[in-house]
């Protein structure tokens, strides 16, 4: 009998620019389309790097949008499925994760995000992030301080 395994796939980046996102802004991510690799579940993990001074909520915070795809309904939350402000409804996504930024010009990594989990287990037919900066200023202005990366999830036998 042969045993079922996890197996991941290669890191791929997840298209969301955050260089600049002003404290209390939100910016939702170009959509990750499942359709052709069928994953079972995606890990995302971030990096973020604080701008100026730090104070409020000293986070930032992590969502996840999606869509079954054949429903004729669109993204959740309102999300338009392309890389650029959000002005959706929040309440509408499910909250994957919580980056504490205690420091001012500091890189922060996120922990392993599972999308699926939000989504009771089950990943959507396309699906993205939404990133809310609540650390009390600005992040960094360089694009490149900015990490943003997913793992799709399969099994196999063996």
């Amino acid at each position: 009998m042969a045993d079922i395994k996890t197996k991941y796939a290669s890191a791929a980046s997840i298209t969301i620019s955050l260089a600049s996102l002003a404290d209390s802004a939100k910016r939702q991510s170009d959509v990750v389309d499942n359709s052709s690799n069928l994953y079972l579940d995606a890990q995302v993990q971030l990096k973020v790097k604080t701008g100026g001074t730090v104070s409020g909520d000293k986070a930032v915070y992590v969502y996840a949008y999606g869509t079954t795809d054949s429903s004729g309904l669109g993204y959740s939350g309102g999300a338009s499925g392309s890389d650029s402000a959000f002005s959706g409804t929040l309440a509408n996504t499910k909250l994957m994760g919580v980056i504490s930024t205690p420091a001012s010009g500091t890189a922060y990594e996120s922990d392993i995000m599972s999308v699926a989990a939000g989504f009771g287990g089950l990943l959507p037919g396309k699906w993205g992030i939404i990133v809310e900066n609540k650390s009390g200023s600005a992040l960094d202005g360089t694009e490149s301080n900015h990490v943003k990366k997913y793992v799709g999830i399969t099994a196999q036998s063996s």
